[in-house]
């Protein structure tokens, strides 16, 4: 074709955009190019302009990533948390400290570092190459790209030690009721005035600190003391006074019957569990719930029974059940009182029964012969050497309990409910913790060196675990052979909690064995092997962490110059890996990077009330309890 044809066959665009095309052209061009060789450069690096808890960390290695957030993280929890109310102010350690028992000491607060170091490192990775692309170009134009932050929040714990420290500031609203007296016409009743309550918004303040966490940034929690309106009148209670004498003048002899056992409830006792309530709207005739309850407390004890779960051990190669399982028995209470009341208000006394309910356990005996345990899958060790008296018969009543527990295919395995309950009548022995500037005793210490054998024993059989979270310190108990810490599993009521999934297609079985004159504690899986080979691989410190200097803390829980110290506590961060070679020859390796807090030595020194430093001259975070002054509301 001519040449001159073809210059008239093209549309007829102006020059000027044409022009405008070939700029475009060129600069993405050179855009292209340029996010290319930024790839290229950042290869095992951040990309430039991201940035976690407001610190830059883009450029570096995600090993300098960890250690430079992890330094941020320490600054931003290590001041503490100040919570206040009606005056009294407390601070309160993201770590809690036992100075006997490292195994009470919790991290209440904590950034998730590997995680949010991880998802900095993704961006402008993604799979979807466009979005990557759109990520990688953004940095060219933005200086801060923030990574949305990763934490836990132990809310049952704080929510546990706020009320422990501010309970004394509440008081329960007192309804109007009645009161008996005896005179010589009978028992007369008397309406006694209501009583405004108080409560603290517990909740609420564990929710601001929540948000403070996610933003990076702490300031002291004010908690809002709140009034709480009585809902029933001196007017109304007055109004059922004659309803009430009436049965008092007419009721039978009210009898309380299980089976063969029967209490008797005489009506000069009953007259005075009587009192008022609110029920749909209105005020009623009940009875006291604290009376009926002072009542069952000693039947309790003869009539209900904890379930027991089936044990079972291995004995010349075959499974034997060495503890059959039980059903238990409990009293269900409000059932119960609302019997007494319907018989005795209703029907002006006589015979009740005690409603009481079974309880399954968790366990039942079964046939052993037929649950295919064949083999040892893995076993868990570690060593409590020099642990204190306490500590040693936690461990032992925490060992003797998991012994002979029967894992069920499919189910996850929880080692807090397989060591519950956690109180004195559950076998548990206390250790003093301080908590804030206080020393208070806790149940338990030394579970974590059940969790930590429970853990290892799961790694060495390849089983699927769930739920694993370090100490919050280093703790000698816990290192391993090698003498690094990292391979060790903290667990505490109610979190966190250790958990894995029996995913072997056959039942597992726990033994445990303890040598008290050695210090050693050795836990072995059984179960039908599926092929599969679990180990992890020796603990590396990547860097150990200084312990801050000794700080002091003026208490009002020891007598004045008296000083109650624990020890300081050096950090470090630490990783493993824990691999799992499944029988088609592929492995599943995961891992686990721990930290573990750098805390000082902190003496607590007893002063008399007055010499308390008072509130720091901040501006309170007020928490937003959404109700009203006077609103009627619950207790949280």
């Amino acid at each position: 074709m001519d040449p001159k044809e073809l210059r008239l066959n093209l549309p007829n665009i102006p020059r000027a955009a044409l022009v405008g095309a070939g700029i475009f052209v060129i600069l993405a061009g050179t855009l292209v190019g340029a996010v290319a060789a930024r790839a290229a450069k950042f290869q095992n690096k951040i990309l430039p302009g991201v940035t976690i808890l407001e610190i830059p960390i883009g450029g570096l290695t995600p090993e300098e990533a960890r250690a430079a957030v992890q330094k941020r993280a320490d600054e931003i929890l290590g001041r503490g948390i100040i919570f206040s109310a009606d005056g009294q102010m407390t601070t309160l350690s993201p770590t809690t400290i036992s100075p006997n028992d490292p195994d009470l000491s919790v991290e209440l607060v904590k950034y998730d570092i590997a995680g949010m170091v991880e998802r900095g490192l993704a961006f402008g990775r993604r799979k979807n190459s466009l979005e990557s692309w759109l990520e990688m170009t953004a940095t060219f134009v933005s200086r801060k790209i923030p990574v949305t932050p990763q934490y836990q929040v132990n809310k049952e714990a704080l929510l546990l030690f706020l009320k422990n420290e501010f309970g004394d500031l509440e008081t329960p609203v007192k309804e109007a009721g009645l009161s008996a007296t005896a005179g010589e016409e009978g028992l007369r009743y008397t309406a006694t005035d209501p009583r405004p309550g108080r409560t603290l918004f517990y909740e609420a303040a564990v929710n601001a600190l929540t948000e403070q966490i996610k933003r990076g940034s702490l300031a002291p929690i004010a908690i809002a003391l709140t009034p709480v309106e009585p809902n029933i009148t001196r007017s109304e209670a007055a109004a059922l006074i004659p309803e009430a004498e009436r049965f008092v003048r007419t009721a039978a002899t009210t009898t309380v019957a299980v089976g063969r056992n029967e209490w008797t409830v005489k009506n000069e006792e009953l007259s005075l569990w009587v009192t008022v309530e609110e029920s749909d709207g209105r005020a009623r005739l009940a009875f006291d719930r604290t009376k009926i309850d002072a009542f069952l407390d000693p039947i309790a004890k003869e009539v209900e029974v904890l379930p027991r779960d089936a044990k079972f051990k291995i004995q010349n190669g075959k499974v034997v059940e060495f503890q059959g399982s039980r059903q238990g028995l409990r009293i269900d209470r409000e059932a119960t009182r609302r019997a007494l009341e319907e018989t005795w208000i209703m029907r002006g006394g006589g015979k009740v029964e005690l409603v009481t309910e079974k309880t399954e356990p968790n366990v039942a005996t079964g046939d052993v012969n037929d649950l295919g345990i064949k083999e040892i899958l893995g076993v868990g060790r570690s060593n409590f050497s020099g642990s204190p008296r306490n500590r040693v018969k936690n461990i032992r009543n925490g060992m003797t309990k998991l012994n002979g527990i029967l894992i069920k295919p499919g189910e996850e395995f929880s080692l807090l409910n397989a060591l519950k309950p956690f109180t004195v009548e559950g076998g548990y022995l206390p250790e003093l913790v301080i908590k804030g500037d206080k020393i208070i005793p806790e149940l338990g210490g030394g579970l974590c060196q059940i969790g930590t054998t429970t853990f290892r024993m799961a790694m060495n059989a390849g089983m699927s675990i769930t739920e694993r979270q370090n100490h919050s310190l280093v703790v000698r108990y816990y290192n391993d052979k090698n003498g690094n810490p990292g391979t060790d599993a903290t667990i505490y009521e109610p979190s966190p909690d250790f958990k894995f999934v029996n995913d072997t297609g056959a039942h597992l079985l726990i033994t445990t064995e303890m040598n008290e004159t050695t210090g050693d504690l050795a836990f072995t899986l059984w179960g039908t092997s599926d092929g599969r080979v679990g180990s992890y691989s020796k603990p590396v410190v990547l860097r150990w962490i200084k312990a801050p200097d000794p700080k002091e803390t003026p208490t009002t829980d020891l007598p004045p110059g008296e000083r109650k110290c624990d020890v300081p506590h050096p950090g470090a961060d630490a990783s493993f890996t824990y691999t799992v070679e499944l029988p088609d020859g592929s492995k599943k390796e995961t891992v686990y990077t721990s930290h573990y807090r750098a805390l000082a030595q902190v003496c607590l020194v007893g002063v008399p009330p007055d010499q308390i430093p008072p509130t720091p001259d901040s501006n309170p975070v007020a928490v937003d309890t959404g109700v009203t002054a006077n609103a009627n509301v619950p207790a949280q």
